[in-house]
């Protein structure tokens, strides 16, 4: 169940999947997905049917990532 922020300063930390999905260039299914699977959180602001992420999943999720040694 998603969480729901209530205070203006938890707004302004959270963006609309879609955006989000823009930001990471991927698609806005791919971001659901991610969602279901637990990889991100999502939020749900009062009186908003809309899905929100979190600004800090999505500038983690940005960040470069070490591969793992090849086999």
């Amino acid at each position: 169940m998603p969480e729901f922020s209530s205070t203006i300063a938890d707004v302004a930390k959270v963006i609309p999947v879609v955006e989000a999905a823009e930001r990471l260039g991927v698609h806005e299914r791919t971001l659901r997905r991610w969602i279901r699977e637990g990889r991100l959180k999502p939020y749900r602001v009062m009186g908003d049917r809309r899905r929100f992420v979190s600004v800090d999943d999505i500038e983690r999720l940005q960040e470069p990532q070490e591969l793992p040694p090849p086999d």
